[in-house]
């Protein structure tokens, strides 16, 4: 971008690894490194000024309270005070309102919708002081990319290019690339079919480490004195080396100073494996037959804390809050039935801390909720249910692949499509469910395909993250050249 249209970055953030190669090519850009942006660390120094006010705050109000929740992603052990939230969210402020001053730039660009706190905080004050945002959106259709100006709006050339499509009412075949192709047939396929590779990844590590664990394992590996040697070693470096790069919050400490040692880090790691292990017990207590001749609405959690539930989910980044809007909504005799993301009971993931038995524990007791077991195929959930709902989940998408209607109560990407429902409020829920239950709401198939053909001839085919450049077979060069195309033509 920069020799095709003389763009100059003049703010960076992003990984260690990417340091050099974007100050060789903008010297007087500054270039954070996004962990320690999390924790308020700026190469830009503290803010010399306070420019927060009250109206900001108040203008911001749903928003800052969405970046505290977002902390807790710092705060595995318990560390951190409301009053210490509020102090960094509006040290946060502070620092990019200077930083927007100082730097006024033409356009603030996200690799994806921000939900890193820091990234988030300078979002929120984008979109109140009117400057051009433009973000990627991942998506989970192989190798494309949505590219928009906010998540809130959604992208344009995606939304006009579908209702153009449907308003042709063409009965011509929809004719798709083969790997979009491929995508729509594996989802009519059995789940082992149509698996994400980020989800195959988690079942994979987990029967991974569950070998490793073994007596036999153990034994064969400590009989050999290469393998006894590297583990001695791999435990005195727990105690002797430093953690790896994080974001967390140390008690006692500021957020800034907070730099937790190799050795508390392990033993946190050990700690919440350990809890993990008695949410998954927990949960599996809590579990309930699954009844497919019953009626009832198939409620995928997400993993958290993550950008799926918070920012995209808004207030519904309390699942519970959905899930008790749905009880009320339901026809009397329905049935929710809900479950785990695997990611959230896996002892491998490092966010265990965002639950607990009590949360568990409220969830059940929400009147006609039932939790199914972690396991249960999530294709099987959705054949037999009525319709699903999640926040902005990938269930939601794999429902109308599969003819099953759905309801999205965050700014899912797919929100616009044939089958899909954005929830509003309680009385239009009801009323949706009221002609659910008529038979009077369907899923027309052809244009379920109309929308894919949309999203593989308008999105962008790239990847934005490391997660997708592994699922997706996309040269990395080719990925660029075509965000870069797509960028061009939004600016």
């Amino acid at each position: 971008m920069r020799r095709r249209n003389n763009w100059h970055a003049v703010y960076w953030s992003g990984g260690p690894e990417l340091k050099e190669s974007v100050l060789s090519e903008f010297p007087d850009c500054y270039y954070e490194i996004a962990s320690d942006a999390v924790m308020g660390r700026f190469a830009k120094g503290s803010p010399r000024t306070r420019l927060l006010d009250a109206k900001i705050i108040r203008a911001c109000s749903l928003e800052m309270l969405l970046a505290m929740d977002q902390m807790d992603r710092m705060d595995p052990l318990n560390a951190f005070s409301f009053q210490e939230r509020w102090d960094h969210f509006k040290f946060l402020m502070n620092h990019w309102l200077e930083v927007l001053q100082d730097s006024k730039p033409a356009i603030v660009f996200f690799s994806q919708p921000p939900h890193l706190i820091y990234d988030y905080v300078l979002y929120v004050l984008c979109r109140h002081l009117g400057l051009d945002t433009l973000m990627c959106f991942p998506t989970a259709v192989p190798a494309r990319s949505l590219v928009m100006s906010s998540f809130e709006e959604g992208p344009r050339g995606v939304i006009q290019g579908y209702r153009r499509r449907l308003e042709d009412g063409q009965s011509a075949e929809v004719k798709l690339s083969p790997e979009v192709q491929s995508h729509w047939e594996k989802s009519q396929q059995e789940y082992s079919q149509a698996t994400p590779v980020f989800l195959r990844d988690v079942k994979q590590k987990n029967q991974d480490a569950k070998a490793d664990l073994t007596w036999k394992s153990r034994l064969v590996k400590f009989s050999h004195p290469l393998h006894l040697s590297k583990y001695i070693m791999q435990e005195s470096n727990r105690f002797t080396g430093q953690a790896p790069a994080n974001y967390i919050k140390e008690p006692g400490k500021s957020v800034i100073d907070s730099r937790i040692s190799g050795r508390n880090w392990w033993r946190h790691r050990k700690h919440s494996m350990a809890h993990q292990d008695d949410l998954a017990r927990e949960y599996q207590r809590l579990t309930k037959p699954f009844n497919a001749k019953q009626n009832y609405v198939f409620f995928a959690l997400h993993y958290q804390p993550e950008m799926t539930t918070n920012p995209l989910g808004g207030v519904f980044t309390d699942q519970n809050l959905a899930l008790e809007m749905l009880s009320q909504a339901v026809p009397e005799g329905w049935h929710i039935y809900v479950k785990e993301a695997p990611a959230s009971l896996s002892p491998l993931y490092r966010h265990s801390w965002f639950r607990d038995k009590a949360w568990y524990e409220r969830m059940a007791a929400i009147p006609k909720v039932s939790l199914m077991d972690v396991s249960s195929s999530p294709f099987e959930l959705i054949d037999y249910c009525r319709c699903t709902a999640t926040i902005t989940g990938t269930a939601g998408w794999e429902s109308v692949l599969r003819g099953k209607p759905c309801l999205v109560f965050g700014y899912a990407w797919y929100r616009w499509c044939e089958g899909v429902k954005q929830v509003s409020d309680n009385d239009d829920l009801k009323a949706w469910f009221g002609k659910l239950a008529a038979d009077k709401v369907s899923v027309d198939q052809r244009k379920v395909r109309l929308f894919l053909q949309t999203i593989d001839q308008e999105a962008v085919q790239s990847f934005v993250d490391a997660v997708r450049r592994k699922e997706f077979a996309l040269d990395e060069a080719v990925s660029v050249r075509n965000l870069s195309d797509a960028l061009q033509e939004f600016a």
